[in-house]
């Protein structure tokens, strides 16, 4: 088995992309949108908007994983699962999926879901590598941190099966 999987890794190439879904602004200071009334990083939130429970789709300040570790997280989580979904056989060629999922005030990943599912297994051992990672720094509007939804691509390449 352990020859099995070394020979395999030759085969395997794995790509991981941290592509995020924000929309790029023309406009030099960030902004955000609050009940249809836009301010910018200057303008205080009045105490009626709670950002307590919102979920945001953009933020002044994005979500961001410690990229190496986020990096490490996944293809050491990743490996077994490729690994067995080729041994299973899924088709030689690329696949992404893309996750879905929140980033809490304290970091911590929740809400999480798979958009796409190539089969053999991979959506639900992806969402549940993505539940497990590290902690990311929280997004921030008005100054203070939020929640923020974020989109990451997972994408592997099988070069070689075996059936």
């Amino acid at each position: 088995m352990s020859d099995l999987r070394t020979c395999f890794c030759f085969f395997l190439t794995v790509c991981f992309c941290l592509c995020y879904t924000e929309k790029a602004s023309s406009c030099s200071i960030p902004t955000t949108v609050f009940h249809n009334t836009i301010r910018t990083l200057n303008d205080t939130v009045p105490a009626t908007d709670s950002l307590a429970d919102k979920i945001f789709d953009t933020t002044e300040f994005p979500a961001t994983p410690d990229t190496v570790a986020w990096r490490k997280h996944l293809q050491m989580g990743l490996r077994d699962v490729i690994f067995s979904a080729a041994k299973a056989g899924m088709k030689i060629g690329k696949y992404t999926i893309h996750v879905r999922f929140v980033v809490e005030k304290d970091g911590s990943i929740t809400n999480v879901q798979a958009l796409d599912d190539p089969g053999f297994g991979t959506k639900k051992s992806v969402e549940k590598i993505i539940r497990k990672g590290p902690k990311w720094r929280p997004a921030e509007t008005a100054g203070q941190k939020v929640r923020s939804y974020r989109t990451q691509p997972v994408t592997f390449m099988i070069l070689s099966n075996f059936n």
